[in-house]
């Protein structure tokens, strides 16, 4: 009896075991399997339709966007360049303060008096007492007060400590306004 010798965990020298293709499983071949199954024309208005979903999205995620940045995007360059100036201003109007700081007026009480001659006449009546200055006016408009306390402000370099105003009927304001001088200026 002879005995032929077979080994199982080596195939023969002139034959090797290709491995099988993969194959999709789960969700991916049941879609596959579900495709296969359709007529050419369900094919081509599901494919059509998938298209025109994928157009759908991408002119709403990518295009729409982006196209609204361009058609707003004019009118945002206006609204910087607006306050870019607007703030280039401002900070001239510093610049202009600083230079002006280091020029405070000798006699504040005079400065002061001077701005409400101009501005205000004889409706200012000011009285200079050791470390303030106190004005009371009558029937004056507001827009000439605002004026005045502004000039005030820029010209003696003070500001208002308190004051007591009312405005009539005829919205003229009459009461005091009291700038208290700095040490230096006493």
């Amino acid at each position: 009896m002879t005995q032929t010798r077979t080994s199982r965990s080596s195939p023969s020298r002139g034959s090797r075991a290709s491995p099988a293709p993969a194959r999709p499983s789960g969700a991916a071949a049941q879609l596959r399997a579900r495709w296969n199954t359709l007529q050419p024309r369900e094919r081509l208005l599901l494919g059509g339709g998938g298209a025109l979903l994928a157009l759908t999205l991408a002119w709403l995620l990518l295009l729409s966007p982006a196209l609204n940045v361009l058609a707003t995007a004019p009118a945002q360059i206006e609204r910087f360049e607006r306050q870019k100036q607007r703030m280039q201003a401002l900070a001239a109007d510093a610049a202009t303060l600083r230079e002006q700081a280091s020029a405070v007026p000798e006699d504040r009480g005079a400065a002061v008096q001077a701005t409400a001659r101009v501005v205000l006449g004889d409706r200012a009546n000011l009285t200079l007492g050791g470390e303030q200055i106190v004005a009371r006016i009558e029937r004056v408009r507001g827009d000439e007060l605002m004026s005045w306390l502004s000039q005030v402000r820029s010209n003696a370099r003070l500001t208002p400590d308190e004051s007591s105003l009312e405005a009539d009927a005829a919205g003229l304001w009459k009461g005091s306004v009291t700038f208290r001088l700095p040490p230096e200026a006493r």
